[in-house]
């Protein structure tokens, strides 16, 4: 029987015996709820988190939603600082106040260009990625898998040209330094390589995963640092 007419028979009968009914006006439709009745949607709960992180102070990291071949130069840089800034464009784009950084090495490391000593945390989530410059040889605590509007990315490669171990040299293979996917050599075109991480590794990979051809797109890694 549709419900409608089942409420309809009950008031009736309630108001032919004389009595009164009192009818709770914040009782809403289970459906409109979350399953535990609580209405919380999986966009909340990323709130949450976030919210719920606020005793852990700390800088923000994320994962750019877009990727590029590993020719980066353009918004009036090259290099490095082109992909700085590609991570300040995301980070505005998604309403994130700050400055960032790329994680990317060229004649200087990555590491050696954040001014900042951590700790870092997820964007979107709160979660402890590093607690400090020592653990970026060591893997993250959290996956660096969300991109800057909070939203869990699929694993995908990340442009990094910098190993794990801090004493490890910056390999002279980083697509020409950024700027260009090919050369031509006697023989036809040659593609350039550059070291690229993962995004859902938890371990050195995160940086240090494997060599790609720089024509392939990739994302990067954008990390906050003080004013």
């Amino acid at each position: 029987m549709p419900a409608a007419r089942t409420v309809a028979i009950v008031l009736a009968l309630v108001l032919a015996s004389g009595c009164s009914l009192v009818v709770d006006p914040l009782v809403s439709d289970p459906a409109v709820e979350g399953a535990d009745g609580s209405g919380a949607t999986d966009s909340d709960s990323d709130s949450d988190s976030d919210e719920n992180a606020g005793s852990v102070t700390g800088l923000r990291v994320f994962v750019t939603n877009d990727s590029w071949n590993g020719n980066l130069s353009g918004l009036g840089a090259t290099g490095p600082e082109a992909a700085d800034q590609r991570c300040l464009l995301a980070a505005a784009e998604a309403g994130l106040n700050g400055r960032f950084l790329a994680w990317l090495s060229d004649d200087v490391r990555a590491e050696q260009r954040l001014p900042d000593v951590g700790p870092w945390l997820l964007v979107g989530t709160g979660d402890m990625v590093f607690a400090n410059l020592e653990q970026l040889a060591i893997g993250p605590s959290q996956a660096i898998d969300r991109n800057e509007y909070g939203f869990r990315m699929a694993p995908a490669s990340v442009w990094t040209g910098t190993p794990a171990a801090e004493d490890a040299p910056v390999p002279d293979e980083r697509c020409n330094r950024w700027k260009g996917t090919t050369t031509i050599v006697p023989n036809g075109d040659r593609v350039y390589q550059a070291l690229t991480g993962r995004t859902s590794a938890r371990d050195a990979s995160w940086t240090e995963a494997a060599f790609a051809d720089c024509t392939m797109q990739a994302h990067l890694y954008c990390f906050e640092y003080s004013p």
